[in-house]
């Protein structure tokens, strides 16, 4: 899970410009999808309806020794939900090679309810996400790729294709996207993070990860905010809404006040027992 620099503070705007969050049964359910596979092993999520973390180790001696590694995938269901995926290959002495893959494919949706009757039907939202890729290898490398498709802002994407082919690198895309919502639909998103590797002989290694996190909150500038609420289908956990910017400074001032005061006492004490 990685921490951004400039996405911490859209969480803290997102705080400030959310309606408390919810769960309705009025949407279709959210799935999820993981899979690790290398060589001729396999681990899958057991349950569609369940956010999970599967992982594989294979050794090159489980594999004729044509190559091993090990892999992850790991699907969110905690807002803001994330898809993630993680390989790591190693060549062996077969030159039949060892090939791998790592995937999540998770789908949720969104609504926007309004919690006073008589409120405008179009709400302005941001739609914010983060996704990042990073592939390295001694050999020629395939697609590894974080993509969000959704039936409101279309498809985002960030992968290792630099335009003449798949290379190797690091890359990383932010995504805050002003858009109309209307009161009342569904809207749909797809976290696809996928990666790929084959190679062959004793020296070969192949490392990648790739991962995405969007998240919806209403417009800072939109002044009825207050009056709906974001809800997410069913097999999504909300968490409670970031405190109000002023809200922080208070606690902050209070923390500052209480230690100032207990300085303040300790030195009295002192001053008494001298």
């Amino acid at each position: 899970m990685r921490t951004s620099h400039s996405h911490l503070s859209i969480l803290l705007i997102a705080g400030a410009c959310l309606a408390p969050a919810g769960v309705t049964d009025s949407l279709s359910p959210a799935t999820f999808d993981e899979y690790v596979g290398i060589g001729g092993f396999s681990s899958s999520g057991s349950d569609p309806s369940i956010a999970e973390y599967v992982d594989l180790t294979v050794s090159p001696e489980d594999w004729a020794d044509r190559g091993g590694g090990a892999g992850f995938a790991e699907a969110g269901d905690t807002l803001p939900v994330t898809a993630e995926a993680v390989l790591d290959l190693v060549g062996g002495a077969n030159l039949s090679g060892i090939g791998g893959t790592a995937a999540v494919l998770s789908r949720y949706y969104f609504t926007i309810e309004e919690l006073d009757p008589g409120t405008p039907d179009i709400v302005p939202i941001i739609f914010s996400a983060f996704g990042s890729v990073s592939v390295d290898s001694n050999q020629p490398v395939g697609w590894t790729f974080a993509r969000i498709t959704t039936n409101i802002v279309g498809q985002l994407q960030v992968d290792n294709n630099d335009g003449f082919g798949y290379t190797t690198g690091y890359w990383e895309q932010e995504w805050d996207i002003p858009v109309n919502a209307t009161v009342g639909q569904e809207y749909r998103i797809d976290l696809y993070a996928y990666t790929h590797g084959h190679g062959a002989g004793e020296d070969y290694f192949f490392d990648s990860r790739t991962f995405i996190d969007p998240m919806v909150f209403f417009d800072p500038n939109f002044a009825l905010r207050d009056q709906y609420r974001i809800a997410y289908s069913s097999g999504i956990v909300e968490v409670a809404p970031v405190p109000e910017p002023s809200t922080i400074l208070l606690v902050f001032a209070g923390i500052s006040c209480l230690s100032v005061r207990k300085v303040r006492q300790t030195r009295m004490c002192r001053r008494s027992a001298s």
